[in-house]
């Protein structure tokens, strides 16, 4: 990126989020700045030296739930694994982040979006009904959906 340069791998905020980052996903970032921004791995988001803190903290969390989750690799449970994105999803959909149990079972978005054809296609999510003038599809989590991130379907 133009006119950025690479951040100060010494400074303790940057050294830390480094190492936050490459335990939960497994790779260092590229962290790069420019007049007191911070830019991670070329994303055009800009953050303050501050936020990195935080954001580390969230990173180390979500590395050390993945560790003690029996689900999370899922390869070793002879399972396909999930990526970051299509956890999320199928999580949002079950309602139980921020460590909430299953209230709901669904996700509305524009009918055909590829992300959740992929999920209905590894039999992990599957077609509801139509809405809004039938360009919304609800689209409904399975029991595979739901075990794969180590939840459940919510009770009826």
């Amino acid at each position: 990126m133009t006119g950025k340069t690479p951040a100060d791998a010494k400074d303790p905020a940057i050294l830390e989020y480094r190492q936050a980052h490459h335990a939960c996903h497994g790779k260092y970032p590229e962290i790069t700045t420019r007049h007191g921004w911070y830019y991670i791995d070329g994303s055009g988001t800009a953050y303050r030296r501050d936020s990195l803190n935080g954001m580390a903290r969230r990173l180390r969390e979500r590395a050390a739930a993945r560790s003690s989750d029996p689900t999370s690799n899922n390869r070793e449970n002879g399972q396909m694994p999930l990526s970051d994105r299509e956890t999320h999803i199928i999580r949002h959909a079950l309602g139980v982040e921020y460590g909430k149990p299953p209230y709901r079972e669904h996700y509305c978005v524009r009918d055909g979006n590829e992300e959740l054809e992929a999920l209905v296609k590894k039999g992990l999510m599957r077609h509801g009904h139509l809405i809004n003038n039938e360009r919304t599809r609800v689209y409904l989590v399975t029991e595979a959906g739901a075990a794969a991130v180590g939840s459940s379907l919510p009770p009826d």
